[in-house]
């Protein structure tokens, strides 16, 4: 057996049992290695009956006897006596008529479950339920928890892991052992192991930073290599236009911030260089991002090359697009807009335009990077918000130049510039950290749970005065296995 070796081969998986783990993307024993538990409970104490206490624990007891009954609608309940010396209690399981065969009367069993204090006693819902002769994997332990998948419980889960057991131990080691032991970092094989079957909390702690190190180093090791790659490329060198800058600067209706200033110095550096730019332009929303770069783009256009600019919606395309007309327009800077909604003989005179020349900065959406879309000579291209597109589809838009140009990508989300190096290590970092004169400041706030009357009579004032609030939830609708809020429960 070896990582490659399809999970069918592992004892306990039918056929049908492998088309399940294949819908959630686990073929072999490698993918089944690599998914990890999304949260752990903790059945390594067991009590004795008399000891039992509402919530999860682990009890050691014989099964006096067991009956199924089947009541509405074919469901069946099998209630069962659990004994152990010190009094006995009632186990309940729905729809799982199969535990009546497996609770033999002589053999002492590990119960795990959710114990509830009903009719005067206690009583243990669904439990898990295992021999004591037989090496646990879901009863008196640290059990962990997997990601639901259709049709596969987590304790199937847990038995299959449990005969790929002994290939965990001997997984070899994907980073450098001088590394590891600088680092002081558990060995991969150990932190895997351990994630699956730890002994106890604490080292599951010690497993995460060793394989949250790894895909760190992994992240850190791409970026570097795409450094790499891109400072081999052969781009275009656009010269440094003192009067086309300040000719865009004296008729802005407002003064450029220090911070603007500095970005847009570095951007233009960057430009004279045959290497490609390949920078991140961080700023807030209304710190005057689209400025610098349509100072940029003006340089551009100067010197005879287009600008490209991709942003994630129409609406924001569109705002773009008319910001940027007013900015570039006077300077005899033509701007166009392609985006979805551009439809019939106004998209294909904006093609021809665009391949001709006539156009010289595009703004749009996903449509920039259709095949149909061909460009005179792109020089500079701008990915608003890079993180809502796919790698394949920002370099789809690369693509369309003889030569890479150069690109700017430009994101609202404050990043510490420690983790904006390790998420973008491939690119050069420039940060607008002042907003221009008469911008409001923008204040953020967090609120715990148990603040949450105060805030929605802050919410409720603000309403009174005329002005609006909006909700975000990270889910549309709720999701089984899932905690997250959704927009529907939320309404």
């Amino acid at each position: 057996m070896n990582l490659l070796t399809p999970l069918e081969s592992i004892k306990g998986v039918g056929e049908k049992t492998a088309e399940q783990f294949s819908l959630a993307g686990l073929n072999n024993i490698g993918d089944l290695i690599e998914f990890l538990p999304r949260t752990y409970e903790d059945f390594s104490e067991v009590v004795d009956i008399a000891d039992v206490q509402p919530g999860k624990q682990t009890i050691r007891a014989k099964c006096e006897s067991v009956e199924i009954k089947r009541v509405r609608r074919g469901m069946t309940v099998t209630t069962a006596v659990l004994a152990d010396e010190t009094g006995k209690l009632n186990a309940v399981w729905f729809n799982q008529p199969y535990r009546a065969k497996q609770l033999d009367t002589r053999e002492e069993f590990f119960f795990s479950g959710d114990f509830e204090f009903r009719y005067n006693r206690y009583q243990l819902t669904n439990p898990s339920a295992e021999k004591v002769s037989e090496a646990p994997v879901s009863t008196d332990r640290i059990v962990p928890v997997y990601r639901a998948v259709k049709g596969l419980k987590s304790q199937l889960v847990r038995k299959i892991l449990n005969e790929i057991r002994p290939l965990m131990k001997v997984l070899p080691d994907p980073m450098p052992a001088d590394v590891v032991e600088r680092e002081k970092l558990w060995s991969y094989a150990r932190a895997v192991e351990t994630m699956h079957f730890p002994d106890d909390l604490a080292d599951v702690k010690n497993a995460k930073e060793r394989l949250a190190f790894d895909e760190l180093f992994e992240l850190l090791l791409a970026a570097q290599l795409n450094k790499q790659e891109n400072a081999a490329l052969k781009g275009w060198q656009i010269p440094f236009d003192v009067g086309v800058v300040k000719g865009f600067v004296e008729q802005l209706p407002f003064k450029l911030t220090d911070a603007q200033r500095r970005a847009a110095w570095q951007i233009l550096q960057d430009f004279e260089h045959e290497t490609p730019m390949n920078r991140l332009l961080q700023g807030d929303v209304g710190s005057g991002k689209t400025v610098v770069a349509g100072l940029a783009a003006c340089q551009a256009a100067s010197q005879g090359y287009q600008t490209a600019i991709m942003a994630p919606t129409e609406i924001l395309a569109s705002q773009h697009a008319e910001g940027l007309s007013k900015l570039l327009e006077p300077l005899g800077v033509k701007v166009g807009l392609l985006t979805g909604s551009v439809k019939g003989k106004a998209r294909a005179t904006l093609y021809e335009q665009i391949a001709s020349g006539g156009v010289d900065v595009v703004v749009g959406t996903h449509a920039l990077i259709q095949e149909a879309v061909k460009f005179h000579k792109l020089g500079f291209v701008v990915i608003d918000e890079q993180h809502r597109f796919g790698v394949a589809q920002r370099q789809e838009l690369l693509k369309k130049s003889a030569k890479m140009p150069h690109m700017l990508a430009m994101t609202a989300t404050p990043i510490p510039r420690s983790l904006a190096l390790t998420l973008y290590g491939e690119l050069d970092i420039s940060v607008i950290n002042e907003r221009p004169k008469g911008r409001k400041e923008i204040i953020t706030k967090i609120w715990s749970p148990n603040s949450r009357a105060q805030l929605y009579d802050l919410i409720e004032a603000q309403l009174a005065e005329g002005r609006q609030a909006y909700v975000i939830c990270t889910l549309i609708d709720e999701l089984p296995q899932n905690e997250a809020k959704s927009v529907q429960a939320e309404y």
